[in-house]
């Protein structure tokens, strides 16, 4: 049986999507639709460009943040049984986010800037350090005070990894048993003029050795050169065993940057040429085996001066020799000596703020 298909009245697909050419009503709605659709596009590429924007800020943000963190060690009184800290923060390390922290962006900017002004910095707080310190009442001699400093000092930096280096509170909680009337403004920048690289160490050798050079004025400065020499001596020996020690005691009395770079250059020129003579000297004692004689053989005391040498490192004697011969480098450190002291000790105390 064949079924005939239905009429085209009862099924009226062939007007079905069809819309004729003069329908009004469709074009209005087609041209609102359109409207519609490009104004959802703009809202929608304004919102991801906004986002976007909040995206970067809080990255940014978050950068910042995190180079705010500032890592400290736990205190040690974290393992008194009175003290109540939460779990969390009973680790290793405590995060601080403190303001006043330099991220590593800021670090070596503060250090250059440091480093620039640590001339003026020192001489002016240590002028204030020397006035405090005339003004403690004591019945020791002025040098049984500064060795019985050395001797404090040397104790307590033992706790180091570096036995001749203190911290900033190590050197403040001496500073303050010594000599309560110091202020602790003046104390932090006399240690930052010497830590201008922010690594929280100061040489007690250059510090008390420059406090020992002004307050003791009996001497000549060559003396006291020796004894800066002899604080750096680690060997008890009596010899100057490196370059850097030798530039240390001479450059102790700098004033600037233009007199440390000339006390530099000439500390090294006068330590090769010490060098210099000391293996002519050997060369020559073993040539002739010590009995050869002429016009320029050393004398008897300039011979001691020679033999006390021992493995290549400088005696004392030695030294004060090629010093006395070198006038130039002497005088140069006595001049910044003497400067130092009229500095130091004729200048106006700055009343306190």
């Amino acid at each position: 049986m064949i079924r005939c298909p239905s009429p085209d009245f009862r099924f009226p697909t062939h007007s079905v999507g069809v819309v004729e050419d003069d329908d009004a009503y469709f074009k209005r709605t087609k041209v609102i639709h359109a409207q519609e659709s490009i104004d959802l596009e703009h809202a929608f590429d304004s919102e991801k460009a906004l986002r976007r924007k909040e995206i970067a800020y809080n990255r940014s943000k978050l950068e910042l943040w995190k180079n705010n963190l500032h890592f400290e060690p736990l205190s040690s009184k974290m393992d008194h049984p009175f003290v109540k800290v939460n779990a969390k923060r009973a680790t290793q390390v405590t995060i601080l986010h403190t303001p006043e922290y330099s991220p590593n962006s800021k670090f070596h900017a503060q250090v250059e800037k440091l480093t620039e002004k640590r001339f003026p910095l020192r001489w002016r707080n240590m002028t204030i350090l020397l006035d405090a310190m005339r003004r403690t009442p004591c019945r020791r001699p002025v040098l049984q005070d500064i060795e019985k400093l050395f001797a404090l000092a040397y104790e307590v930096s033992y706790k180091n990894a570096n036995s001749f280096e203190l911290s900033r509170q190590q050197y403040w909680d001496i500073l303050q048993k010594e000599y309560p009337s110091v202020e602790i403004r003046h104390a932090n920048r006399l240690f930052s003029s010497y830590d201008y690289k922010m690594v929280d160490r100061m040489d007690i050798r250059v510090f008390l050795g420059t406090i020992r050079a002004l307050r003791v004025q009996q001497g000549t400065p060559l003396e006291i050169l020796c004894l800066s020499l002899q604080d750096f001596d680690t060997t008890k020996r009596g010899i100057v065993t490196s370059l850097d020690n030798f530039q240390a005691a001479l450059m102790c009395y700098c004033g600037h940057e233009d007199e440390e770079k000339q006390m530099r250059a000439q500390a090294t020129a006068l330590w090769k040429q010490m060098g210099m003579e000391f293996q002519v000297y050997q060369l020559q004692h073993h040539r002739y085996g010590g009995e050869h004689r002429d016009n320029a053989s050393p004398t008897h005391t300039e011979r001691e001066a020679y033999e006390s040498c021992e493995d290549g490192h400088f005696s004392f004697k030695y030294v004060r020799l090629q010093l006395q011969k070198e006038a130039r480098v002497l005088s140069f450190y006595s001049e910044m000596l003497l400067k130092r002291r009229e500095e130091c000790f004729k200048a106006p105390i700055p009343p306190s703020r």
